[in-house]
């Protein structure tokens, strides 16, 4: 167990140093968390660098499993919608 509790704290720490605060570019989740705060089903407004949406009715929809949204809610929600979902990789 302590092993296991080293390998996930050098992990991280590594990834703390490497990590930039770059934006990431395909960011569905967080947009769809959004958008369910809001009471949607489709996302608020189009992004132009999101590419993978169906449009259907005017609106613009997801084409992933909404659960990482629903899990990034509460972060969305306390943090506002630039949140970065990279958090999401840790849920």
């Amino acid at each position: 167990m302590r092993i296991f509790l080293l390998l996930v704290l050098v992990t991280l720490g590594i990834y703390g140093i490497t990590h930039t605060d770059r934006y990431v570019a395909l960011n569905y989740f967080v947009p769809l968390a959004n958008a369910f705060i809001h009471g949607h089903l489709y996302l608020i407004d189009n992004p132009s660098w999101l590419n993978e949406l169906i449009k259907w009715q005017g609106h613009y929809y997801v084409v992933y499993p909404p659960m990482p949204a629903i899990l990034l809610i509460p972060f969305v929600a306390l943090f506002g919608e630039h949140f970065t979902n990279l958090v999401s990789l840790f849920l």
